[in-house]
């Protein structure tokens, strides 16, 4: 009912670094705890895995939960209005793609999907449907990114001339044996993966259109990248160091931004802040607590509350820049990136 959606999550089989092991518990206990939200629907290709979240291990008994093998196998036989895709990266296209042919509005992992062709047809899917489509980055529902996004918008850093960051974590080590370091499985490694934030939050934060890049990738022996910089060229002119590392012994990351009238720190995850107006550094920025997550705000979107936070469009935004950051390392020479 438009009251109360009916929600399903889809969890893929592998723990890795933020694990779907454990992600996708998250994600069931958020749903749950969501008002007006019923889960009605779990799918996993590990149906006795699924069977125990639904039926007492994560759903509490009592609450009707369906299991099934495929996401296909939940739109042929539950009645949803939305659905949560996590799954490996190489299913997020086909699955969100039955789902909006369904008439379910989606919510999917990042990266939305592994290739552009891919994320237009999607986008267009979804406003054929008028359904939503949104990606679960994490950082654009918290506080501090929000903030910081609202400040760059209002032009208070004046013109931005310069992005870097960086994301850290041990996620070779972790990654091993799974499908995160198989290309046609994943799409890419560390940058496409826990990367992905690190570049959404660039060019969610400043809203600039990337025009060039030059990258390098260390593979580090694996299928897939594990250590990346990349220089990016904007359209107005500003350069952003974006860099991942794949091979670290611990979680970090830091993302700053510098105007002509100020600066901007945080991380690609939120959780920090900084804010410098001109040499001067604001003690207490006026910060509003949010309680937002993607999944509330996904549920908002369906419920005509305004646009998620994150919609399918710079899903799109991510997978050109990743395209010219691939062929940039394959070529060994600066590539522009495509704005189609």
């Amino acid at each position: 009912s438009a009251s109360v959606p009916r929600m399903s999550a889809r969890r893929s089989g592998g723990a890795a670094v933020g694990g779907w092991g454990v992600l996708g518990r998250e994600y069931v206990r958020s749903l749950l705890e969501l008002p007006g939200v019923e889960l009605v629907a779990l799918a996993d290709g590990n149906i006795a895995a699924c069977a125990r979240l639904g039926d007492g291990e994560l759903v509490p008994p009592g609450r009707p939960c369906s299991v099934f093998h495929t996401v296909e196998g939940q739109l042929r036989l539950t009645r949803l209005d939305g659905v949560v895709i996590a799954t490996p990266h190489y299913r997020h296209k086909p699955e969100g793609r039955a789902a909006l042919e369904a008439g379910v509005h989606v919510l999917v992992e990042k990266p939305m999907v592994t290739s552009t062709r891919h994320a237009r047809q999607l986008i267009s899917l979804a406003r054929r449907r008028k359904r939503v489509l949104a990606i679960s980055f994490q950082g654009t529902c918290t506080s501090e990114l929000t903030y910081a996004h609202d400040v760059i918008g209002r032009g208070d850093l004046g013109d931005i001339l310069t992005i870097d960051g960086f994301v850290s974590q041990d996620w070779r080590r972790a990654c091993q044996g799974t499908w995160r370091l198989n290309k046609e499985q994943s799409g890419g490694g560390m940058l496409y993966d826990t990367g992905s934030h690190l570049l959404n939050a660039a060019l969610w934060l400043t809203g600039l259109k990337p025009v060039e890049v030059f990258a390098w990738i260390d593979n580090r022996g694996e299928e897939v990248d594990v250590i990346a910089g990349v220089l990016v060229r904007f359209d107005n002119g500003a350069l952003a160091t974006l860099m991942s590392n794949g091979d670290a012994q611990a979680f970090d990351s830091t993302l700053r931004i510098k105007g002509t009238r100020g600066v901007i720190v945080t991380s690609a995850y939120g959780g920090i802040l900084e804010h410098w107006e001109g040499g001067e550094r604001l003690k207490y920025p006026p910060v509003e607590v949010s309680r937002t997550s993607p999944q509330s705000d996904f549920l908002g979107a369906i419920r005509g509350r305004g646009e998620p936070a994150c919609p399918a469009e710079w899903g799109l935004k991510l997978c050109r820049l990743m395209d010219a950051i691939t062929a940039s390392a394959e070529a060994g020479k600066a590539v522009k990136v495509s704005s189609r």
